[in-house]
């Protein structure tokens, strides 16, 4: 307690660890990715990010980028950079673990233009792991378990845009 302010820690997850999980992502998955990297798409006060520091990515990486839409253009740029091929699949997660959480999955090359649709806060998941997101999203969808995930009231995942 400072300056005599009642603090309560309450444990929880990241809402990076939070989006993942929501949309069965993969941060790491052996023959695919053997590390994750959690940055900030933004600095401080929300200035652009600037070019100069080096970002770590190596083959095999999942990047979370938090606070990553309004900064699409110089984000894309520095991961382009970073060694990632513009083909790399990317999941922009809106709205990560609240109500009306919604995903779009596209590529790094074009999701500056994907993020421009998102209205609320969202991050990116961004690696090959993203990929296997759709094999689960699949699995899990699978008709012959709807009657399934009823009984057990599973929420429904949101409609992936281009994949209705």
């Amino acid at each position: 307690m400072e300056r005599g302010i009642p603090v309560e820690v309450v444990p929880g997850i990241t809402a990076g660890i939070g989006a993942a999980a929501s949309f069965l992502i993969p941060l790491t998955l052996r023959e695919v990715s053997s590390s994750v990297i959690f940055i900030t798409g933004s600095l401080a006060r929300g200035s652009p990010l600037s070019g100069g520091e080096a970002l770590p990515f190596s083959p095999g990486t999942t990047v979370v980028a938090y606070m990553s839409s309004r900064n699409a253009l110089p984000l894309r740029r520095r991961l382009l950079e970073g060694g990632f091929p513009p083909h790399t699949p990317v999941a922009i997660v809106e709205r990560a673990t609240w109500e009306g959480e919604r995903v779009y999955f596209t590529s790094l090359d074009e999701f500056p233009e994907v993020a421009r649709d998102t209205k609320g806060p969202s991050l990116l998941v961004v690696g090959e792991t993203v990929n296997h997101s759709r094999r689960f999203l699949q699995l899990i969808h699978h008709p012959a378990r709807e009657e399934e995930r009823k009984e057990a009231r599973e929420p429904a995942f949101p409609v992936i845009p281009g994949e209705e």
